[in-house]
């Protein structure tokens, strides 16, 4: 197993277009990429996915299925692996227009605009992934900033 690591860093006080911008040269191209996230409680979680990151064909989102079943959300925090429920593999992740990466329906694990500075994400985690638990210990908190961020391409 290769890892291809695109690191992303804070630049110019927006580090969300700088992910989008790559993204969109990834879209289309690249599967198998694992979402590394530092919230501002310290927590670092993340996810996997097999599926290939696009932009939307319908609308400004647009949920992609997991047949296979492979996407799944981590914590580093807490050492555990969270797979889909198979009751939602049609929810695995979600292709928005000016945002992302979405993990899961209700936004499981989601990077909106701005998200190091505004308090605008809203975690449901449990909703499509096998936690159980509160919320609070999966990031610190249902609503929470994005630290920092990392994409890694997983070559097999």
């Amino acid at each position: 197993m290769v890892l291809v690591i695109v690191v992303l860093k804070k630049e110019q006080g927006n580090f969300f277009y700088i992910f989008f911008n790559l993204f969109k040269f990834f879209y289309r191209k690249i599967p198998n990429t694992i979402v590394v996230v530092k919230t501002n409680y310290d927590k670092v979680i993340g996810g996997f996915t097999p599926l290939k990151w696009d932009l939307p064909k319908i609308e400004n989102h647009e949920y992609i299925l997991d047949k296979y079943g492979k996407t799944f959300l981590f914590s580093v925090s807490l050492k555990e692996k969270y797979s889909i429920l198979e009751n939602n593999l049609e929810f695995a992740i979600c292709n928005a227009s000016k945002m992302g990466p979405i993990f899961g329906a209700g936004s499981d694990l989601e990077i909106m605009n701005n998200a190091d500075k505004n308090y605008n994400n809203y975690g449901l985690i449990g909703k499509t992934f096998d936690y159980i638990g509160i919320p609070e210990n999966f990031y610190g908190n249902q609503k929470y900033l994005v630290v920092d961020y990392e994409c890694y391409e997983v070559l097999l």
